[in-house]
């Protein structure tokens, strides 16, 4: 939204602004730098010449921020999109192999990617008519052309001049349904695909109350690693659950294998496949995680040279796997793959103390607050934060807080040592 270009997110980069089909392999030549210029330029570019679809570039709007301004890349949220994202892998696989599902499940699961291949031709189909000079711009010139007709008569209409205006919208309504059914297929598509999610959604929680489901024996096993879904996420795992996730998934995925082996042991072949791949997703991403998030110990230009390098042999591998099992590279991904270590090379000690992690703590607090405070408006809420933040940070408040914790882990050592 700061940068003008909501709603464009999932198929725009906001680095490069590369198109979504032109990242699935890693380009050749790799623009670098967010100019705010260039956006500004695009925006006035859009309006002056009714630019639409591929051609506006994912600008919708004048950037808020001032020229010059340099955006960091949001390498949190990276983590937590790419987290997420195996692990949702890691359940579909599931769920489609070790899982017992019924047909009636199979064939929503099925129509998913079905009807996303679908979904891209029909856009890609919209994009080009919108482009061509048979379709939308063949529409702006005949509308272009009667405007200016029936601005330039001063006279009652000839007959001829008439039946050549009456012709040209009659081929602007024949145009513009062409271009409707074309939108109506993939709303419709759209919606079907957002009908089989739920559907999906409904089938898995349906199996979660059954005690023997794998799935049960999988989110007992996170639990017991502190692995939680946080619900103001949508049922997402947060920033410190994949950390956590990505550190320990050596003995994760090792228990989750005994877990789905025990239940289906005809299976074991594919559930160790299944396990490795992810398990290797999973390390290969902390490493390049660990190395963004790292301070610079030096600000030699060659030792950071030879960091940066490291760090883009990490991102080479960890990408070469995401491709490996199957992933649609993202924006996330194109910018970790494209964009992460050039911004690593160039801002002075690297990003590490620019990644937006107070961002995604305030982000917690702020739906720890309105769960707490909901009847209340913002302002109270906001309100409320800031006086709670102030008592919290008080020294005698962390004094007394520190006293009552103390006093709880020496009862909870005692009941620990007592043998009744």
């Amino acid at each position: 939204m700061i940068l003008g270009r909501e709603g464009y997110a999932s198929w725009w980069c906001m680095f490069c602004m590369r198109y979504k089909p032109e990242w699935q392999q890693k380009p050749e030549d790799i623009i670098q730098g967010l100019d705010i210029d260039e956006l500004i330029a695009q925006h006035t570019s859009n309006v002056t010449q009714q630019h639409t679809s591929t051609n506006m570039k994912g600008v919708k709007e004048v950037p808020y921020l001032k020229k010059g301004t340099i955006v960091i890349f949001p390498c949190l949220h990276g983590m937590l999109g790419v987290g997420n994202a195996i692990m949702d892998f890691f359940y579909d696989e599931i769920d489609r192999f070790v899982e017992p599902i019924t047909g009636a499940e199979l064939a929503v699961r099925q129509s998913i990617p079905n009807n996303n291949v679908l979904l891209e031709e029909e856009v890609h189909s919209l994009t080009l008519w919108n482009n061509s000079v048979t379709g939308g711009k063949e529409i702006k010139r005949l509308t272009r052309k009667v405007k200016e007709e029936c601005e330039s008569v001063k006279q009652p209409m000839t007959l001829a001049k008439h039946t050549i205006v009456t012709d040209m919208k009659s081929r602007i309504e024949a145009l513009t349904q062409v271009g409707e059914k074309m939108s109506n297929n993939i709303t419709k598509l759209k919606e079907e695909i957002s009908t089989a999610k739920k559907k999906l959604d409904a089938f898995r929680k349906l199996r979660k109350v059954t005690h023997s489901s794998v799935y049960n024996g999988i989110e007992r096993i996170l639990k017991e690693h502190k692995i939680v879904r946080a619900s103001y996420h949508g049922g997402d795992f947060n920033g410190v659950n994949i950390i956590t996730l990505m550190q320990e998934s050596q003995d994760i995925m090792d228990e989750i294998k005994v877990e789905m082996v025990t239940q289906k042991p005809t299976m074991e072949v594919e559930i160790n496949k299944l396990c490795v791949e992810v398990r290797k997703a999973l390390v290969l991403w902390d490493d390049v995680f660990s190395k963004a998030n790292t301070k610079y110990e030096s600000t030699d230009a060659d030792w950071v040279k030879e960091y940066c390098d490291e760090a883009a042999k990490s991102v080479k591998l960890a990408m070469f796997q995401m491709r490996l099992m199957g992933f649609s590279i993202t924006p996330k991904l194109h910018g970790l793959e494209c964009h992460l270590v050039h911004q690593m090379r160039t801002v002075p000690g690297g990003i590490a103390m620019l990644i937006e992690h107070w961002v995604e703590q305030y982000h917690q607090k702020a739906a720890e607050a309105e769960k707490l405070w909901a009847a209340h408006s913002y302002e109270i809420q906001a309100e409320f934060c800031a006086c709670r933040e102030q008592i919290l940070n008080n020294p005698d408040t962390m004094k007394a807080t520190a006293k009552i914790a103390e006093s709880k882990r020496q009862v909870k050592r005692r009941r620990k040592e007592s043998t009744v």
